[in-house]
C-alpha cells in the first residue's frame, strides 16, 4: 500500500533498490480547461506489487511513499502467482483496460441496467456465462436468469423483510 498519487515514484524506487515492482497502468483521457490529454494512471490506485522476503520487509517499508504491506493480521498476504502473471501480461500487452467492480460468484449483486434494473440476487456462473439467482426465500424457490456482466454491481446482502407483501 502506497501514499495516494505516488505509485509511479514508489515503483521506480523499488526497482532502484533491486526489488521487483509491478504497476499496471491504464490510459485515460483527462480534460482541462485549455487542453485534452491522455495520461497513464494506476489500475489499482494505492498499490504497487512487489516480490520480497516477508521476514525482511523493513527496508521495503522504509522506502519513501510505502505505507504498508497488505496483510491479514500480522502476516503479509501474498498475491496468487497466476494473478500476478495475468497482470504482468496485461501490462506488457498495451491493451486498453479499466478498473472493474470485483464480482465474486456467490456474492450479492444489484442489477443497475437492463430490464431487471433494481433486482437483487446472488451471482453464479454456468458454463462461464454470468447469471443471477433471484429468490423468494420464504417459498424456498429461486429462478436462474442469464444477464449481461455489465448490468450488475456488488451490493450488501439484503435485510430481512419487516413488512408483509
Amino acid at each position: 500500500i502506497v501514499r495516494p498519487r505516488s505509485e509511479k515514484d514508489v515503483a521506480k524506487r523499488l526497482l532502484n533498490q533491486t526489488y521487483s515492482a509491478l504497476l499496471p497502468l491504464q490510459r485515460v483521457r483527462r480534460v482541462w480547461a485549455d487542453r485534452i490529454r491522455e495520461v497513464e494512471l494506476p489500475i489499482f490506485p494505492g498499490y504497487v506489487f512487489s516480490q520480497f522476503d516477508p521476514n525482511k520487509r523493513l527496508p521495503l517499508l522504509q522506502t519513501p511513499g510505502v505505507v504498508e504491506v497488505v496483510r491479514m493480521g500480522r502476516d503479509p498476504v501474498p498475491i496468487e502467482d497466476f494473478e500476478i502473471s495475468s497482470l504482468q501480461a496485461l501490462a506488457a500487452s498495451g491493451l486498453a483496460s479499466e478498473p472493474w467492480d470485483f464480482l465474486e460468484v456467490g456474492k450479492w449483486v444489484r442489477v443497475e441496467n437492463g430490464p431487471l434494473k433494481g433486482a437483487t440476487g446472488r451471482l453464479v456462473a454456468v458454463k462461464n456465462s454470468p447469471r443471477i439467482v433471484l429468490s423468494a426465500t420464504i417459498l424456498r424457490r429461486s429462478v436462474l436468469v442469464e444477464i449481461d456482466r455489465d448490468w450488475v454491481v456488488p451490493c450488501p446482502a439484503p435485510q430481512p423483510a419487516t413488512t408483509i407483501h
